[in-house]
């Protein structure tokens, strides 16, 4: 990934950051946005329990500490770069539902938060169109 690529890349993601973070209400919390330009996780399975159509690649990643209302997301912009705009807008979306949905984060229901953080992300992307 070249410096220009890297600098595009990033510039896509804080346009998102503009348009979401404040109108879902998150300006209270404490969210730092990392940018790698390589996926760490590339090769390495994720919480999909298959492969449908032969495409998972993790495209941001985030952590959370509820209690003090902090947030880490790292995004691979190696990966962003590869994405059309919607798909880019949805996956922000889906890291940012991690965030309200991080209280109840448990292994055991990691498939759950997985498929609630999809569908959230969707419905949000689907009102903003309309």
């Amino acid at each position: 990934m070249t410096d220009k690529e890297y600098r595009q890349q990033k510039q896509r993601v804080r346009k998102l950051i503009k348009k979401w973070v404040r109108p879902l209400g998150l300006n209270w919390w404490r969210i730092d946005f990392a940018y790698e330009r390589i996926n760490k996780h590339e090769g390495q399975p994720t919480y999909a329990p298959m492969d449908v159509g032969g495409y998972f690649e993790v495209v941001m990643e985030t952590r959370c500490d509820p209690y003090y209302l902090k947030a880490h997301i790292t995004v691979y912009l190696q990966v962003t770069q590869d994405l059309d705009d919607d798909d880019l807008e949805q996956s922000f979306l889906h890291e940012l539902m991690h965030v309200f949905l991080s209280p109840m984060k448990t292994k055991q229901k990691a498939g759950e938060e997985e498929l609630v953080a999809t569908k959230l992300a969707q419905a949000f992307m689907w009102s903003s169109k309309k």
